[in-house]
């Protein structure tokens, strides 16, 4: 699709869904506690469970979920014989955590769901030591090792499942039975996360699994009714899957037919760790047409790029821009992803070095921002370009590394949700990242620069993970040069050399972080 055509797209798409839908449709703002790193399981109480809950209560989140595992569990299963509960010495205490983190969120005030990995990865590599999986994963893993995937092509994807047989799918499915069946009453919803983690089969060989893996999601669905009806209460049926509709093919999952065939009751979909600013719900909902039934949530995780072997974290600013972005394309709400709260964060609200502009701490106050795209307008925010980096065969929105020939020219287009009918931006900053020291003007859609500012990347803290021999540069724009929906960024080198565009981010200041949010 061309830019032009991807932007009227999107216009009309943002306008249309959300008018359409924004009446019929449940908002949700989903807190996914997923993992254990929330967690002190050594010394955990039912009265820290609720304090930890309790966080989140009144902030504007609806929805609270817990994540079960996947055979590295949080309860005792009969299909998963790790070691977790006896370490954590929760069932000499008498503590069901799963249960009391459900019947906690209802005391609260929040719909209870429960999450369960598809496919956990974190302890499958079969030749990284500090990985080793035989702590972790259960008998019944070690002693098949023909249904593992047995290829290298991403983080422990050889010791992964291959749901290619029947006899994996017939374990996950009875494994999320025994989960609905333990905590069906004290649950509205069940969530199969299939993002956790994206790799089902060898590589080229979903597509033609696409039966199997949606008679699987079939079942579930009969499971979920029946048990719902015998524990007295609807228990709604829902999936994370990928934003982009081939990319769910290519892992088995046809979206479309479980839409047809009316086996979920929601969606939400999300880019694995990495956030994608730029995540194409309009482009999901168009493809689907009149096949998307339910609603559809966009899912935010706590990083934004992956750098020097390991992750940076999400800020403030990115995660408000990114919630205006998915909003104004026509999500119908949101879901959170491995936001840890630190304890500064817990006690004081906000973290924030001296004397910058950003803050890199998760906090539950930032929750109340995000309930609606109204609320999010004339706030401080950053929009911004995927690195371009894959992860199993997700396909982020974006044209980085992008290349620019010696005394060329390339151009990005980003997605910006902000209507700014009432509030105009004081500073418009273009932040971009070069891999050589080569100079770079740019234009915002069409718009030149009024001027550099080579403090900016340090106040901004956007120099995080610069490697040597890049460059990180900040124009300023004028307010009127940025527009909502799809804006065109276009980069002119004036070097002898071809350079590469890394990173790409707008920032709309609307005034002083203490008043507008910090970056």
């Amino acid at each position: 699709m061309k830019p032009v055509e991807k932007y009227i797209l999107g216009l009309f798409l943002a306008v249309s869904v959300l008018c359409s839908c924004s009446e019929k449709q449940p908002f949700r703002l989903i807190h996914d506690d997923d993992g254990d790193s929330n967690w002190d399981f050594k010394h955990l109480t039912v009265e820290k469970i609720d304090s930890a809950v309790a966080l989140v209560a009144g902030t504007g989140v609806t929805s609270f979920a817990i994540c079960t595992g996947s055979d590295y569990v949080h309860y005792g299963s009969q299909y998963a014989d790790s070691s977790f509960l006896k370490d954590s010495g929760l069932k000499e205490r008498g503590v069901d955590f799963i249960r009391t983190v459900l019947v906690k969120a209802r005391e609260h005030g929040m719909e209870p769901i429960v999450t369960h990995r598809m496919n956990d990865l974190h302890f499958t590599s079969l030749t990284d030591e500090s990985a080793r999986a035989d702590f972790y994963m259960p008998k019944w893993w070690h002693e098949h090792p023909e249904f593992w995937i047995n290829e290298d092509f991403g983080w422990h994807t050889e010791g992964a499942y291959d749901f290619a047989h029947k006899e994996v799918r017939d374990r996950k499915v009875a494994m999320m039975t025994e989960q609905l069946e333990m905590y069906g009453d004290v649950m509205d919803v069940y969530l199969m996360d299939f993002l956790r983690f994206f790799c089902y089969f060898k590589q080229g060989r979903g597509r033609s699994h696409t039966a199997e893996m949606t008679d699987m999601v079939r079942r579930m669905r009969a499971v979920t009714d029946s048990i719902g009806k015998a524990k007295g209460h609807k228990i709604l049926l829902a999936a994370r899957v990928a934003p982009v509709n081939g990319n769910n093919l290519d892992q088995g999952l046809d979206v479309r037919q479980w839409l047809k065939e009316g086996l979920v009751d929601f969606l939400t979909l999300g880019i694995h760790m990495i956030v994608d600013s730029n995540m194409p719900v309009a482009r999901f909902r168009d493809e689907l047409g009149g096949d998307l039934n339910v609603p559809v949530y966009a899912c935010g995780c706590n990083t934004a790029y992956w750098i020097n072997g390991g992750y940076e974290d999400i800020t403030d600013g990115m995660i408000r821009g990114f919630c205006s972005s998915v909003l104004a394309q026509g999500a119908d709400g949101l879901q959170s992803f491995n936001f840890y709260f630190g304890q500064k964060a817990i006690n004081d609200g906000i973290s924030h070095e001296a004397g910058k502009t950003v803050n890199r701490v998760f906090h539950p106050s930032m929750y109340k921002e995000l309930v609606s795209g109204e609320k999010l307008e004339g706030r401080n925010k950053i929009y911004w370009l995927s690195k371009g980096n894959g992860e199993y065969g997700l396909t982020p929105d974006t044209v980085l590394p992008l290349s620019v020939a010696p005394g060329g020219e390339g151009e990005a287009f980003m997605f910006v949700g902000d209507r700014m009918k009432d509030s105009k931006p004081e500073e418009v900053i273009l932040f971009f990242r070069t891999d050589a020291d080569i100079p770079v003007a740019a234009s915002l859609n069409g718009v030149p620069s009024v001027r550099e500012e080579p403090s900016y990347p340090e106040l901004y803290d956007r120099a995080t993970g610069l490697e040597d021999g890049q460059r990180q540069w900040a124009y300023v724009f004028p307010a009127d040069a940025v527009r909502h929906g799809d804006n065109v960024i276009r980069f002119r080198s004036s070097g002898n050399a071809p350079v590469k565009i890394l990173r790409t981010e707008l920032a709309l200041k609307y005034g002083p972080v203490e008043e507008r949010g910090y970056f």
